[in-house]
């Protein structure tokens, strides 16, 4: 067993472990030679309760690394199951572990998580490693989209290991510890539904409900609700990512948080040129993860919870795929609320009742055509519209001589237009070769370029910055491809 430590800081349960063993292994620690904390989160470890001042840097790095058990701490690897790429398989934390939950003075609770803390009994051969490279990455678009104000796990730490790992080449190992609200998935269900034992789903569907829903519990219809206030939370994720022009690029049941927040930040990219088609997964050659395809995906993961479930849903199985497909329609209902919401915020319109979704429709044809940069476009349009740093184009100029037109129809001045426009269009997002610059600056030990646009990416809609930099488009040649990092 590892040393534990018990610093007052630490305030860990592990309700987790209250649901069936089917659900969780214990996990042995991975010994690693030389652990370093590299990326500290202050604000976030002060909202959790943490002091960094109160323990040394190497007393964080082992306990970041899962070498040294915090005190109350039970490491667990978590079991479930997905839909890959539509391929269904039997899952679990390969490589990572759930150090517990962290209640924080506030009485939130947060799950801490280890990713890339070495072989599990789910790792099916593989060493359960991460590269640093992979882990900082997460940091940066994890910690970007909560500034952007988008559900989404967080990054703690990333600590690396004093290994050197082998992927598509030789690169430093590292840990990084991710936040989470949860990390049940609708994966999760999949594989409770696998066990075909009533008794399990309920367990885990009470647990789910009493950690993030616990009101529904006093209802009639505790299951169908929760069902609806999953999908509720998706609809208005997927918006949001539909609205900012993030690509998740690996849409997995297994990697659908049913929190409602944005979880493994694989082969995800934000736009730049915008394409309705975009990819950014090296793996997906038949778009099944595109852009304009995640809504569609989405509805899809959600029709398998509610098959994972539909045992225990309602004892009447008419009323059952009743319940399920009412969730389903609640989704695409919201979404497409939500979407339309965003976006005619977005253009500097007040809400739905403008109806603004010809001009919605017509500037993303417009900037399909023109092979505009997603975010670039908005911002312009919320400085200048007539900026000449836009295309000079017939239909995209009527297409703005109209909008401000249907703006000023509706009572909405420069000043109004220009204020509600540049609170929701970032100047600044992770773009991707940004972040490959400091990444290979970070492998090299330079984190200069890191702390900058750490310290930009914190504040995204602050049009006072001068520093160009972070708006800077990528070439018009330039085309970013990951993949998952493991």
């Amino acid at each position: 067993m590892p040393k534990q430590s018990g610093d007052a800081h630490w305030h860990l349960e592990n309700t987790y472990m209250t649901l069936p063993t089917v659900f969780y292994t214990p996990q042995v620690p991975t010994l690693f030679p030389k652990p370093v904390l590299r990326y500290f989160n202050d604000t976030l470890a002060d909202s959790l309760g943490f002091d960094r001042n109160a323990t040394t840097q190497s007393c964080w790095a082992q306990r970041l690394t899962g070498m040294v058990q915090p005190l109350g701490s039970q490491p667990i690897a978590l079991a479930y199951a997905g839909h890959q790429y539509g391929q269904f398989s039997q899952l679990g934390d390969g490589r990572a572990q759930l150090l517990g939950e962290q209640v924080t003075p506030a009485g939130e609770r947060f799950d801490l998580h280890l990713k890339g803390s070495g072989p599990t009994a789910y790792s099916r051969g593989f060493d359960g490693k991460g590269t640093y490279r992979s882990m900082v990455r997460e940091a940066i678009i994890s910690e970007a989209m909560h500034a952007l104000g988008i559900p989404s796990t967080r990054t703690l730490a990333v600590t690396t290991t004093g290994e050197r790992i082998r992927r598509e080449r030789w690169h430093e190992g590292a840990v990084l510890c991710r936040v989470a609200r949860s990390h049940l998935r609708v994966g999760t269900f999949q594989h409770a539904a696998l066990q075909d034992n009533p008794k399990v789903l309920h367990a885990l569907l009470r647990y789910a409900i009493s950690r993030h829903d616990p009101t529904l519990m006093q209802t009639d219809q505790p299951y169908a609700l929760w069902l609806r206030a999953v999908a509720d939370r998706q609809a208005r994720l997927i918006a949001a990512w539909q609205s900012i022009g993030f690509v998740h690029g690996v849409m997995n049941t297994d990697n659908m948080s049913i929190a409602g927040e944005t979880i493994d930040y694989g082969p995800c990219a934000f736009l730049d040129r915008y394409d309705e088609a975009a990819v950014f997964s090296s793996i997906d050659h038949d778009g099944r993860y595109a852009f304009k395809q995640q809504p569609y995906i989405a509805s899809w993961n959600l029709a398998r919870l509610a098959e994972a479930i539909l045992p225990v849903l309602h004892e009447d199985r008419s009323k059952a795929l009743a319940a399920a497909q009412a969730m389903l329609d609640h989704f695409a209902k919201t979404f497409t609320e939500v979407w339309q919401s965003n976006m005619a915020q977005k253009l500097g319109f007040d809400d739905e009742a403008d109806n603004p979704l010809p001009w919605i429709e017509t500037l993303l044809a417009h900037m399909q055509r023109l092979k505009l940069d997603y975010t670039h476009t908005f911002l312009t349009l919320s400085r200048d519209p007539f900026s000449q740093d836009l295309p000079v184009d017939n239909g995209f100029d009527d297409w703005r001589k109209s909008w401000l037109k249907a703006l000023e129809t509706a009572g909405v001045d420069q000043a109004t237009r220009m204020k509600r426009m540049q609170a929701v269009n970032p100047a600044r997002i992770p773009r991707n070769h940004l972040v490959e610059q400091v990444l290979d600056a970070m492998e090299e030990a330079d984190m200069a370029p890191f702390d900058a646009l750490m310290k930009a990416l914190s504040k995204p809609y602050d049009y006072h910055d001068t520093d160009a930099r972070y708006e800077a488009r990528p070439d018009p040649t330039y085309r970013f491809v990951s993949t998952c990092g493991t």
